[in-house]
């Protein structure tokens, strides 16, 4: 699959402390304004270069300090700045989640002119919204930021052939499927152009109910090829919080869970065949040599023992089912004034 191209980071949005002091001044200015034409198209560049890594941050699950186990920088290469969390952009200005530009997450889709909130929105991230909606204070400048989200919301969730939805141009290797629908091994580039609301895990779910339904059927090499090629590929296109889940070692896919805990946001997995931790899904070969399994061990892995992507399907369509009864509350959660005004003089 191509490698979605990003700009080097250190190049382009320099120094950290730079760029937490530009968000700072960003937060206490009015209209973050400068007194020349120089000075203001040099704010809003820098601007731009935030919201571009904030946007970043959400695509590439890169929530918090918290909630996140830390990612190698060696690991990401020059896809995003690893030592930087949506919530720590938002602490200091959560006007951010107002600004609009152009991102393209780890599996190649590029959405134009969108905000991170709009982002989390299509991709059911509701942990991720949530800490946004935290970092909002309870004042008349947070209600201004939550009555924009609502139509920020409005507008991703309105049906498609009313207008709604986002739009997104996907560039990415599809597998080549032989006469009994297995891999044969070679792939055609894809360039696609989809409104959606939101993310749809149909196809995955479609893809582990036939390797079921044809286990006993299909040939060890068949298995083999469907498993590492077709699961794979679709696990390759997942927004990447759904693959922290199946990486969430304290949360196994069963017993089914319920997925209303807090929950830590690794990309980190066990291999199955190497019998070690694989340090990163980043720069793997998930697709091309493998497909995730989680079951009920330790952690994700490669392996196939025991029908455990019964399991994992099973608890791919309850997260769904989670993450889509969460996002619904959302409107009510923004239609809520906060900032109770004093008594006027």
């Amino acid at each position: 699959m191509p490698t979605p191209a990003h700009s080097n980071y250190s190049e382009t949005i320099g120094d950290c402390q730079d760029l937490i002091g530009v968000i700072a001044e960003y937060g206490t200015s009015g209209a973050y304004g400068a007194t020349s034409r120089f000075h203001r198209e040099a704010d809003t560049t820098r601007i731009r270069k935030i919201t571009n890594q904030l946007l970043l941050a959400v695509a590439y699950g890169m929530e918090s300090k918290e909630a996140n186990i830390p990612v190698k920088p060696s690991d990401v290469g020059n896809l995003f700045k690893s030592h930087l969390y949506a919530k720590e952009l938002l602490q200091k200005s959560p006007k951010f989640l107002l600004e609009r530009g152009d991102v393209t997450d780890w599996a190649g889709r590029t959405f134009k002119n969108i905000t991170a909130f709009e982002y989390a929105l299509w991709a059911k991230d509701f942990k991720m919204i949530e800490m946004m909606l935290h970092c909002i204070p309870e004042t008349e400048a947070g209600d201004a930021i939550r009555a924009a989200l609502l139509e920020q919301y409005k507008q991703v969730t309105t049906p498609v052939d009313a207008g709604g939805g986002l739009t997104y141009t996907h560039v990415y290797d599809k597998p080549n499927l032989d006469a009994l629908g297995i891999p044969d091994g070679t792939t055609t580039s894809i360039t696609d152009t989809r409104t959606e609301n939101h993310f749809d895990i149909t196809p995955l779910c479609a893809a582990y109910q036939d390797y079921d339904t044809n286990f006993n059927t299909r040939t060890l090499l068949q298995r083999d090829a469907y498993w590492a090629k077709l699961i794979g590929k679709q696990q390759r296109l997942l927004p990447i919080h759904i693959l922290q889940r199946y990486c969430d070692s304290n949360t196994p896919f069963y017993p089914l869970p319920q997925f209303n805990r807090e929950f830590k946001r690794s990309t980190n997995f066990y291999g199955c065949v190497t019998k070690s931790s694989v340090s990163s899904i980043f720069g793997s070969k998930l697709s091309s040599d493998f497909a995730l399994g989680r079951g009920w061990g330790r952690g994700v892995g490669m392996g196939r023992a025991l029908g455990v992507w019964r399991s994992d399907l099973a608890a791919i369509r309850q997260l769904d089912e989670v993450s889509t009864n969460e996002i619904e509350k959302i409107t009510s959660l923004l239609s809520q004034p906060r900032h109770v005004a004093g008594p006027r003089l």
